[in-house]
């Protein structure tokens, strides 16, 4: 919880009205407190566009109350970083801090899971680390937070930081590798290379690229690297592997689904129930297992622009706003996982989502008449 700020919301935030109601007081607040006018920013209005377009698939969902549940559920994780932005003006240094210390320790319920057994496991084995969270959200959460730490390392130019970043970063990348999960790897490996490229550190990727190669060729025999290998290959296996062949059934599914509800899909986290599919690898399947393709058959074409046009608003605040180096590289984690996952039927996983994507854009923004520097 410590290690994504905004997951505190899930303990004071238990409905959606309750989220609005302290949406209001919080504007109000600010209005009282800064002699603020109220101002709409543009990511603003790219989130109510997301919002209203899935909402929209309540018409034709085939589980209303199924779609409600889950409705609120992404309403309190798109508004709840608001709010807390709201009524605490974070300034970015502090914002760093607690998102490295917060990291760090996530970090360290993974290495201490997988090396002691400290932590009980919650899903995983112990050839699937998960820090007690469960597998997906344990590796999904330290993929995003090794990606934003290696940024802040790139872009820090203090020798005594840069030098503290650099192991704070290798710490997370570490945890991301003993997680064991093949698109947390793809993802982290995506996010660095974007971090990279944006911030034009070619020398850097060729160094990374090089000293990779070195070490896979000279310890290619040993287990633990070996280990590592047959898990990689693994990824092309569409045959043989059963996660791969029983991904590529359910996304055959679920496009199917959206074929015959093109324009609105079925209603909001109602895949499994629109599914009459028996699979081979396991009887049923509760997600569309991609983001993209839950969102398509779900809440059509109409919901799945809703999700593009937020999107574009963001990068496009974020470029003005001169963060776009942040929230890219952060992005292409969460763009390249949903492909393989349906994290937006992860309860708590689309407040990290929100919070992350919200936080990079405004952190450091807010203003009282003291400017915060």
């Amino acid at each position: 919880m410590i290690a994504l700020l905004g997951l505190i919301v899930i303990f004071a935030f238990k409905g959606t009205v309750a989220v609005l109601l302290i949406l209001t007081g919080s504007i109000i607040y600010r209005k009282i407190k800064y002699k603020e006018k109220f101002k709409i920013e543009k990511e603003h209005i790219g989130i109510l566009i997301f919002l209203l377009l899935i909402g929209l698939s309540f018409i034709t969902s085939i589980n209303r109350e199924a779609s409600l549940g889950h409705y609120n559920r992404i309403i309190r994780a798109v508004i709840s970083p608001i709010i807390i932005y709201n009524i605490v003006p974070f300034n970015k240094k502090y914002f760093d801090y607690m998102f490295i210390l917060g990291g760090l320790i996530l970090a360290f319920f993974g290495i201490s899971q997988y090396f002691f057994e400290l932590i009980p496991y919650n899903g995983g084995s112990h050839a699937r680390i998960d820090a007690g969270y469960g597998i997906w959200y344990y590796s999904y959460y330290i993929t995003f937070i090794s990606v934003y730490i290696f940024n802040l390392f790139i872009l820090e130019e203090e020798k005594k930081k840069k030098n503290l970043l650099l192991i704070a970063s290798l710490i997370t990348i570490f945890a991301v590798l003993i997680s064991n999960t093949r698109s947390a790897w793809l993802a982290m490996v995506i996010g660095i290379f974007t971090a990279l490229l944006i911030n034009k550190k070619i020398k850097q990727i060729l160094v990374i690229i090089g000293l990779s190669l070195v070490l896979i060729l000279t310890f290619k025999e040993t287990p633990v690297i070996k280990k590592y290998i047959i898990k990689v290959q693994s990824i092309v296996e569409i045959k043989k592997n059963t996660s791969n062949a029983g991904r590529f059934e359910v996304w055959k599914d679920a496009y199917s689904i959206f074929k015959e509800n093109p324009v609105l899909g079925v209603g909001i986290s109602n895949y499994d129930r629109a599914s009459k599919k028996e699979y081979k690898i396991q009887k049923r399947y509760y997600s569309a297992h991609s983001d993209y393709l839950g969102l398509l058959c779900e809440t059509g074409i109409v919901g799945f622009m809703g999700f593009l046009i937020m999107l574009w608003i963001m990068f496009r605040e974020a470029y003005k706003k001169k963060k776009l180096n942040l929230l890219l590289s952060v992005t292409s984690v969460l763009l390249f996982l949903g492909i393989f996952e349906s994290n937006m039927n992860k309860n708590t996983y689309v407040y990290v989502i929100y919070f992350i994507l919200y936080s990079i854009i405004n952190y450091g923004k807010l203003e009282n008449k003291v400017e915060i520097k």
